[in-house]
Formats: structure tokens, sequence, C-alpha cells
């Protein structure tokens, strides 16, 4: 963990009063919107197109004192002529679950429609907050989901150097973004493992 700890000595009517003031790295932020645009935890800018399922984060490491999960999503056109491609569902995958965001409000829990608030056993909440679905996690994921195209994800700062995908690896460093794999290759495709279809694209 990089917290930097800063002791100030303070003397207020006693000589030996010390006050700890600790400064703990915050969260790191992932956005996903439009055609789509990526700005990764490290705060690189990219565009990435492509009609498949994509991992857009997944724990990456053999850590075992924080959780596994993996975010993807999926990526269709408006139509087959269009240009560009819009990410149109997100999925959360966790302990053998699926929660899955969908277009204008459409939540499904292991292939099931739901009508949020849910919380699952798991520690999992899903609910509304004006546009946005909000999804909840008790290790402090948490996912906002606008019910169209723009995700933005929050990760506790627990999983620094321990995630790839999409949103990049988050250690700070917005050059190595690329390199999306957990051996620190570069490469210029990524791939869905999970998924039934091997879709490759170019970035």
């Amino acid at each position: 963990m990089n917290t930097t700890i800063e002791i100030l000595e303070i003397l207020q009517n006693h000589p030996f009063t010390i006050l700890f003031k600790i400064k703990i790295p915050g969260p790191g932020y992932c956005t996903v919107w439009g055609d789509p645009h990526y700005i990764t935890f490290d705060k690189a800018r990219y565009d990435f197109q492509g009609e498949c399922e994509y991992t857009v984060v997944d724990k990456c490491d053999n850590r075992t004192d924080i959780e596994d999960f993996t975010i993807s999503g999926i990526n269709r056109k408006n139509q087959p002529s269009a240009g560009v491609s819009l990410m149109r569902e997100v999925t959360l995958h966790y302990k053998q679950h699926k929660y899955n965001l969908g277009q204008d409000g459409q939540i499904a829990y292991d292939g099931v429609t739901i009508t949020p608030p849910l919380l699952t056993s798991d520690g999992v909440y899903i609910t509304i907050s004006g546009q946005y679905t909000i999804l909840l996690t008790n290790f402090s994921l948490v996912l906002r989901w606008d019910n169209k195209h723009t995700l933005e994800t929050e990760l506790p700062f627990d999983y620094m150097n321990s995630v790839c995908g999409l949103c990049g690896d988050f250690n700070g460093e917005a050059n190595n973004d690329i390199s999306l794999k957990s051996d620190g290759s570069n490469v210029s495709f990524v791939r869905l493992s999970q998924s039934s279809i091997t879709c490759f694209v170019q970035i």
C-alpha cells in the first residue's frame, strides 16, 4: 500500500500531544462513453471500436486478499451500416453470478429480469438514482450506468497493480495502459476469454 503518513507535532496544553495526519490514496475512476471513448484509471484517453463483448476490468493477479471479479461490456452498432459502435450492456461477473445492466433500465440477475432495489447475499446492491443505475459491492467497487452508453467504474485503491482490461492496469502510469495483458506485454487488440465468440479489434 503506497500510504503516505505525515506526522505533525502539535503542542497544545501538553508537550506530548501528537496528531497523525494520514493521506490514503483515493479510488480509481474509469469512464466509457460515446462511440466508445475511454479514460482509464490512470487517465489515459483513447477510442476503441468493434462489435463484441470485451473485458472492461478484470482482476489479473493471484492475490487472495482482494475479491475476484470481471466487468465485461458489449459493444453494438445502432445499425449495420453505422460506422461506430456504442457500449450497450455491462455485466459484473462475481462469485459465479452475473449482474447485467442493459438499455433503458433493464436489469438482470443470473438471467432473470429484476426491479431494483436488489440486495444479494454476496453484498451486491443495485438501485436507481436519477437517470443512472448504480451497482455497489461490499468491497467498494461501484458501477454507474446511464442506461444508454456511459459507464463509470469506481475501483478502490486496494486494486492498484492488480487489474487489466480496457480500463488499464491502475498502476499510476498512463503510458502503459495499452498493455492490457497481465504479463505486461504490449498488445494491439483485446479479447474477452469468457465469451463464446472470439473477437479481436484493432485499437
